[in-house]
């Protein structure tokens, strides 16, 4: 099984083109899944934050996302503040507009 390929075929067919734009410059062109409420759990398992969060392949990107970094989707910009998650295949950011 192929973990990259459906990983990008799932971000294709729910996401939005986009594009990443790095802090220190430079962009990389992606698909990006936009979800609000997305639940931060602690490492005991509640619920400490819901936030909004983008889902991106993360074989697109160029660099780690880190703070400083933003999504530009049409003319919303989402700027990204802490890494959620990271399986290797996807990563999820916290986003703020």
């Amino acid at each position: 099984m192929d973990w990259s390929s459906i990983t990008a075929s799932i971000l294709g067919a729910h996401g939005d083109a986009a594009t990443y734009g790095y802090g220190s410059g430079g962009s990389s062109a992606i698909t990006v899944v936009i979800s609000e409420g997305v639940d931060v759990v602690d490492e005991s398992g509640q619920i400490i934050d819901r936030v909004k969060a983008a889902t991106i392949q993360k074989s697109l990107l160029s660099y780690t996302p880190r703070q400083g970094d933003y999504i530009t989707v049409g003319t919303t910009r989402y700027d990204v503040q802490r890494i959620l998650s990271d399986d290797g295949f996807a990563v999820q950011v916290s986003v703020t507009t």
